[in-house]
């Protein structure tokens, strides 16, 4: 019997195939031989698997089960629910940020507000790694609070960094300084910053008997949005609305790699629109891109929220008004964009329990999915965190497929 010949594939060829399966498939597909496991081990191919990985439609979505004190991971297809597992990882958190590059910064905060655990996790490597704790300390501060955090990537050195504002107070619980603090995954330490996020109070006296001290730029939300490597946060003017009775909010972020805080504009809206009658909030597409959601606080009929993307990061000539998007039937205006579905649908979680995905086209639902807690985006990737070290700093955790659960509904067609 004669033996049938093998064809080898062209290396461009195998890796044009590898790059489009889930990393579970590709762990099992470094055992082939030594070329496929130095193919799927190369850097460049981890980019390459990253880059498509984020480009093709989102069928995982991370539920935040904070109610519960877990997260699972929910595997979904056409909005449709085909798996629920449990991460079952060392500790509980509180806080989520990412995802950026497939990693997730956990965070638990104790009830005043202070460090507890950090710690960050590549779910589909299943890797965890324990962020060392904050040994830089204010002399004469008693407590250290976080008031602002954010977790991103350094392009310049290929470094993932959190960074976080601390709030110091004294023994009478009175703040007198805040602190500016970066955490580095490459070299596995802190290090503090010199302050760059504006800081001095800004004083207002509504009597002559009394006044009242304001931060320059107050947080609408302490966890930052990760967009193009960088973590953002909006944020309203204190000064102008003081000036001016007017309020006007600003984008805020940390630049990753000179890791200073800088700002963006928001997009203009027409002159009869303010967005002091607005509700705001920033998102990250799955495009990567940065964009803003605007809804009305007071009700109007024939309009829910407008959707603007900033085309050219950094611009703020390049905002663009995506689409507005009317009244839908049944729907609170509390819409959180998640970013786009199938066929150019849009992804949106609503009342923090609800889900649906809107076709912008028709103006209708298409589907509506019911969870508890909140979601965050699932990315899949083969960045690794730790390497070849395992320890009690750094680990695997499993994920454990569960049994249905009656918070979690099927959906359906609207």
């Amino acid at each position: 019997m004669k033996t049938a010949k093998f064809k080898c594939i062209p290396s461009g060829v195998l890796a044009n195939i590898l790059f489009r399966l889930p990393v579970k498939s590709l762990k099992r597909f470094e055992c082939v031989c030594r070329s496929w496991y130095d193919l799927i081990k190369d850097p460049s191919f981890t980019i390459q698997h990253l880059h498509h990985s984020k480009n093709v439609n989102q069928h995982f979505l991370l539920q935040k089960g904070i109610r519960y004190g877990h997260v699972s991971l929910l595997c979904l297809d056409e909005i449709s629910l085909l798996s629920r597992h449990r991460l079952n990882l060392p500790s509980v958190f509180s806080e989520i940020l990412g995802p950026c590059n497939g990693i997730y910064c956990f965070i638990r905060l104790n009830v005043e507000f202070e460090l507890d655990l950090i710690a960050l996790a590549n779910v589909s490597l299943r890797e965890f790694k324990f962020v060392p704790d904050l040994s830089i300390a204010h002399p004469h501060s008693e407590r250290q609070s976080v008031k602002l955090y954010g977790f991103g990537f350094d392009r310049k050195t290929n470094d993932y960094k959190l960074v976080l504002i601390l709030s110091c107070t004294d023994t009478k619980g009175i703040e007198f300084d805040c602190k500016e603090v970066v955490y580095s995954l490459r070299s596995n330490s802190w290090s503090e910053l010199d302050r760059t996020f504006p800081y001095a109070e800004v004083t207002h006296w509504p009597s002559p008997y009394f006044k009242i001290s304001y931060w320059p730029y107050l947080l609408t939300s302490d966890s930052g949005t990760y967009v193009n490597g960088n973590s953002h946060w909006l944020v309203s003017d204190t000064a102008h609305w003081l000036a001016n009775n007017v309020i006007r909010y600003i984008i805020r972020y940390f630049d990753m790699a000179d890791e200073v805080f800088r700002w963006i504009s928001l997009p203009k809206l027409p002159e009869s629109s303010s967005y002091g009658d607005m509700d705001v909030d920033i998102n990250a597409l799955y495009t990567d891109s940065l964009s803003v959601v605007v809804r009305p606080k007071s009700y109007i009929p024939d309009k829910t929220c407008e959707v603007w993307i900033m085309h050219d990061y950094g611009d703020d000539e390049s905002w663009t008004k995506l689409v507005t998007i009317g009244q839908i039937e049944g729907i609170a205006r509390s819409l959180k964009l998640l970013g786009f579905w199938h066929n150019g649908e849009f992804l949106f979680e609503y009342d923090e329990e609800q889900v649906i995905s809107y076709n912008p086209n028709t103006q209708k639902i298409s589907q509506k999915f019911r969870v508890c807690g909140s979601l965050r985006a699932y990315t899949e990737s083969l960045v690794s965190i730790i390497g070849d070290q395992l320890d009690d700093q750094n680990m695997l955790f499993d994920i454990v497929k569960e049994s249905d659960d009656p918070t979690l509904q099927q959906p359906t067609s609207s």
